[in-house]
């Protein structure tokens, strides 16, 4: 070898050719390249790259590509500077220096250093040239460097630059494979590149790729769906791969022997899914029995992609129930179990799509999937948590899943997630526990489970719409009887009156509906105004929102049961809402204002306040709702006020008379009693006697003597007691039929019925036309019958009556005939003064009568 290699300095051409072709010979053999190298011959080689001699130069090149087999020597060869001499040996019109320099390129362009070199030296449009050289040798090794080079992503953007994709598009249809592998797998390598996806479909590239899918060779078959897969990432893509019609061929490639491609094909239906007319187009095409079939296979890259593919599939809600009916929801269940955690992933976010069908949701609930669906929430990868937790959101929305998620253990891990460091996990929780915590069951489960410590973690969050579950979730639970304490007990309180104040109308909601439960709790009001909740609830009577409004009246309605916060609830200025609420269109809100009115009413101090403000027509106005609630707690309402003196000229002023009068004529008696005691209490005014009569009040007062209610009985006798003190209502009282159920109420067993209707009866008697009528009614036995009572108050009235009625000559005689003398006698030997008067007088009237005066003695 030194012989010959010196031989390279000959200025002898000839003596160069020969040595430069011996060496070229020799070198075919590993262990003879090795030697050369070592005796110095690669720098003489290579600087005979650049002779002037053709001949030289050849077997030089023979030799160098020799040596570029051995990969120690491929960076040699770029040391010693032989890029430069070889590239340009490929701009040489001479096929055979072409094929020279091609091939021994492809060996050193495997190294990156000789990548960056080649490309330095402007290896790649000469390269781009020769992938059109009618040598299909010199095609293939240009291609190769270029497949080679197409591994740096700067390299895919200088041989699009170079217009190398028009050329290497061409190629893919090569009659040759080798070529055609080559080709591909560098229009693969492009395709990796986001920069060049839309250039290679625009140059083209979609049909020859589509037609590749089904060439014979697996591993043809395998670099066109990569690239596909690369290409169909691209959003533009998407579309015009399957208006290409790459579906039937990937559609069979599901159905391959080889996994590797089962998996691919399955990653470009993934990618060609996720836009919105490709959902429907490909599952018409029929995409979705092998999908589904794949998510059976034992290769974990299949199943992978089968569910990732379907999970975006599933983003469709048609084709949820299609894959549903395609058997699927039972292979994804199945992955669940898997030992892959992207499988896990995939499966569950699969399920998350269908579960929005409420009768998937259903399903899923009665196939036993519970128990792996809650498994994963405890997964220490994220990813799966969160499409765990949204599942089970997903299914807690049927009412038949709330228990069963319970039952299968799901609360403990759902309340552990509230505290995970994602807030979108901690959102995804805190809804699925919002949505089961709806069930009387589960709101005693969830305490029990530790759950209110992380909740009301929540309520100081950052993220509104997470306060916002916890929120609703509080609101849930606290009505539940047993929670009421423990959530207070808990430190609920001030987060949620701060959250009163929140600018979000619908944290105020929430935070007001859960104070509002809570308030309910005799305990709880008290702490809820220690906590200083009165003022923010009474400015969310102010508030623009029905809804807010609602639960504010009704947490001020409840907090008013306290009667030590009648007078500070007034302070802190709830009236003036409290009465624009009985004005309201909603009558849940005039329900709830009235309800607290009703309370605060109560107290003495508050009777003239609230009908200082105004609230006197508003409630007259209520009193003729046609919702017996608001009639009765607005009837209760003007029933207290009525008490106050000062209001009880206002209130017929006002115009009330005429509504409570309507109210007697309620078919609800609870009605009725309310309107007899507000009508009761104003008939003490002397004006107001006159009134009554005077808006036709006799006749509904008379009527409702008839009701079964004895308390009704009771205040409407204390009205007619009243007014019967006017002369001219005297009459009109009897005129009215008052005669007949005032007789008959004197028979009544209640001690204050027959001392009430004689006291009327008494009044009415002092009218001589009345005397003979009330005789006439047969009142004389049970007036007598009386007088034997035991309690005086009543024996005082029914024989201030008689004394009434034994003015008159006829009841004289009437009185002793109904055998009235051992009473009258009777009576005057009791110790109270007033019955021994009337006794006395009635007494002396009877003894006027002839007859009487022997009866007497």
């Amino acid at each position: 070898l030194p012989p010959l290699i010196a031989l390279l300095w000959s200025f002898n051409e000839d003596v160069q050719e020969h040595a430069a072709g011996t060496l070229a010979n020799l070198s075919v053999n590993a262990d003879n390249a090795e030697k050369i190298v070592e005796e110095g011959g690669m720098p003489l080689l290579i600087g005979l790259l650049r002779s002037p001699n053709e001949r030289v130069q050849e077997q030089a090149a023979v030799a160098i590509r020799n040596l570029s087999v051995e990969p120690a020597n491929e960076i040699k060869i770029m040391e010693e500077g032989g890029i430069p001499p070889l590239l340009a040996l490929l701009r040489y019109n001479s096929e055979s220096f072409q094929r020279q320099g091609t091939i021994t390129l492809r060996n050193l362009s495997v190294h990156d250093e000789n990548k960056i070199k080649i490309v330095q030296e402007g290896g790649i449009p000469l390269l781009v040239s020769l992938l059109r050289s009618p040598d299909k040798l010199i095609q293939q090794h240009s291609c190769g460097i270029l497949r080679n080079l197409s591994v740096h992503s700067d390299n895919c953007t200088r041989l699009i630059q170079a217009g190398g994709l028009l050329a290497l598009i061409a190629l893919m249809r090569s009659p040759d494979p080798i070529i055609q592998e080559e080709a591909l797998v560098t229009l693969r390598n492009i395709s990796a590149n986001p920069g060049g996806r839309q250039d290679v479909v625009r140059e083209g590239g979609l049909p020859p790729l589509i037609y590749l899918l089904g060439y014979p060779d697996p591993n043809i078959q395998e670099h066109a769906v990569v690239t596909l897969r690369n290409l169909s990432v691209n959003t533009d893509n998407k579309v015009m791969i399957v208006g290409e019609g790459a579906l039937p061929p990937l559609i069979g490639m599901l159905r391959a022997f080889e996994e590797n491609l089962q998996m691919l094909a399955a990653a470009c239906m993934r990618n060609m899914a996720l836009d919105n007319s490709n959902k429907v187009a490909m599952v018409e095409t029929g995409c979705l029995p092998p999908l589904v079939a794949c998510l059976s296979s034992n290769n974990v890259g299949v199943q992978e992609q089968a569910a990732a593919s379907l999970r975006v599939l599933s983003g469709n809600s048609d084709n949820q129930t299609r894959i549903v009916e395609e058997g699927g929801l039972g292979g994804l269940i199945d992955l669940l179990k898997s030992d892959n955690k992207d499988v896990q992933e995939h499966a569950c976010g699969a399920l998350r799509n269908l579960s929005m069908k409420r009768e998937v949701s259903r399903k899923m609930g009665e196939e036993g999937a519970l128990p792996y669906m809650i498994s994963l929430l405890r997964s220490p990868d994220e990813r799966i948590q969160e499409q765990a937790a949204t599942l089970l959101r997903n299914l807690s929305v049927n009412d038949e899943n709330k228990n069963k998620i319970a039952q299968a253990g799901g609360l403990a891990p759902l309340i552990i997630l509230l505290s995970s460091p994602l807030p979108r996990i901690q959102e995804q929780a805190a809804v699925a526990l919002r949505n089961v915590s709806l069930t009387e069951e589960n709101e005693t489960a969830l305490v029990h489970e530790g759950g209110l410590p992380p909740l009301l973690e929540l309520l100081h969050h950052t993220d509104d719409h997470i306060v916002e579950q916890a929120l609703v979730t509080l609101r849930n639970i606290s009505v539940n009887i047993e929670n009421e304490v423990k959530i207070v007990q808990a430190g609920a309180l001030t987060p949620l009156i701060t959250l009163l104040r929140s600018p979000k109308p619908s944290i105020q909601e929430q935070a007001c509906g859960s104070l509002r439960n809570l308030s309910v709790n005799a305990e709880n009001k008290v702490k809820m105004v220690q906590e200083g909740a009165l003022p923010a609830l009474i400015a969310l009577l102010r508030s623009p929102l029905e809804t807010i409004q609602e639960q504010a009246a009704v947490a001020v309605r409840n907090i008013s049961v306290n009667s030590d916060y009648d007078v500070k609830m007034v302070q802190e200025g709830a009236l003036a809402p409290l009465v624009a609420m009985l004005s309201a269109s909603n009558e849940v809100i005039q329900e709830h204002a009235a309800g607290a009115l009703r309370n605060l009413s109560v107290n003495n101090e508050n009777k003239a306040k609230i009908v200082a403000k105004g609230a006197l027509p508003r409630l007259f106005a209520l009193v003729r709702s046609g919702n017996e609630a608001i009639q009765e707690h607005a009837a209760v309402a003007l029933r207290n006020l009525s008490v106050n003196p000062d209001n009880e000229s206002k209130m017929v002023e006002e115009g009330g008379l005429p509504p409570l009068l309507a109210m007697l004529r309620s078919d609800d008696e609870l009605i009725q009693l309310q309107a007899a005691v507000a009508i009761r209490n104003l008939s003490f005014s002397p004006e107001n006697e006159v009134r009554i009569a005077a808006e036709n009040g006799i006749v509904p007062l008379v009527a409702a003597l008839r009701s079964t209610d004895p308390k009704i009985h009771e205040h409407v006798l204390v009205t007619l007691r009243n007014i019967s003190s006017n002369q001219d209502n005297k009459v009109r009282i009897v005129q009215e039929g008052a005669l007949a159920p005032l007789v008959f109420l004197l028979r009544s067993t209640a001690d204050l019925i027959p001392q009430l209707a004689a006291g009327v009866l008494r009044n009415l008697a002092s009218n001589l036309v009345n005397q003979v009528k009330i005789v006439q009614e047969d009142a004389l036995p049970p007036l007598l019958g009386l007088c034997r009572a035991q309690n005086v108050a009543i024996v005082e009235q029914a024989v201030g009556c008689l004394r009434n009625l034994s003015v008159n000559a006829e009841n004289e005689v009437k009185i002793v005939a109904a055998n009235g003398l051992p009473v009258i006698m009777q009576c005057l030997k009791m110790e109270d003064r007033a019955v021994q008067e009337h006794a006395a007088v009635i007494a002396r009237n009877l003894s006027v009568n002839g007859e009487n005066k022997v009866k007497m003695v």
